[in-house]
C-alpha cells in the first residue's frame, strides 16, 4: 500500500515529485492525496481540485488499460508557480489504440 505524507520543507520547495507505482485500485486516492500536500506546500490550493480530478483521470485510464498496470507518476510545479501539471508515464506499446 501507498501511503501519503506532507512534505518535508526541502521537499515543497522541490518543483517536481516523481515515483514509480505498480497501479491498484486505491492508487488515485493515494496520489491524489500525495498532490494535494505538494499543492498546499507551494501554496497552490487554489488549483488543487481541477488538478486532482485531472490526475485521477490519468491514474484510472492507466488502471483500466494497462498490463500490469507499471508506471511512473509525475507531478511538476510550473515556473513562477504558474500552475501545476500532472503526468503519468507507462511503458506499454500499442495499449490504447
Amino acid at each position: 500500500m501507498n501511503h501519503a505524507t506532507a512534505p518535508g520543507a526541502a521537499e515543497s520547495e522541490e518543483a517536481v515529485y516523481r515515483a514509480g507505482f505498480a497501479m491498484g485500485d486505491h492508487s488515485a486516492r493515494h496520489l491524489r492525496r500525495i498532490l494535494r500536500l505538494h499543492l498546499t506546500g507551494w501554496g497552490m490550493t487554489e488549483v488543487a481540485d481541477a488538478a486532482e480530478l485531472a490526475f485521477g483521470e490519468l491514474i484510472s485510464n492507466l488502471v483500466r488499460q494497462v498490463p500490469g498496470r507499471r508506471c511512473q507518476a509525475f507531478i511538476f510545479r510550473l515556473p513562477d508557480g504558474e500552475g501545476v501539471r500532472v503526468e503519468v508515464a507507462d511503458s506499454c506499446t500499442g495499449c490504447l489504440a
